[in-house]
């Protein structure tokens, strides 16, 4: 069980990358990248006062899921990958998945006692 909701596993990594010959690489070296990437993302997170997704708030996490992986793959085009189309497409598509993470992270909820639902009549619902 992983500790944070976006923290992706080893099987799921390789449920995206299957590219790659994992005969050759250290899973647990690829386990604790993914870790530090995650830890990483959640400093990011608290850096600039955004929530943190979790099961009880029910904020979008999958991008970010997905953003850790592509980073760990960033990482393993270093050693692994000889193809450099591929290597772009990563590098791309991290690039795309962090700022897509921080959209969903930063989109603004209006709820009913928000600013944005007070109508300009001067008719404020107490809570």
């Amino acid at each position: 069980m992983h500790e944070y909701i976006y923290e992706p596993d080893i099987n799921y990594f390789k449920s995206i990358f299957k590219m790659f010959n994992y005969d050759d690489i250290d899973t647990d070296f690829l386990e604790e990248q993914l870790k530090s990437y995650t830890i990483q993302f959640r400093r990011m997170i608290l850096n600039m006062n955004y929530t943190e997704p979790t099961e009880e708030n029910g904020l979008p996490y999958i991008s970010i899921k997905n953003y850790i992986c592509y980073e760990a793959a960033r990482l393993l085009t270093v050693n692994f990958v000889s193809n450099s189309d591929l290597i772009n497409f990563i590098r791309t598509e991290s690039l795309r998945l962090k700022e897509l993470a921080i959209k969903d992270l930063s989109s603004i909820v209006v709820g009913e006692n928000s600013y944005d639902s007070v109508s300009l009549e001067g008719k404020i619902k107490k809570p």
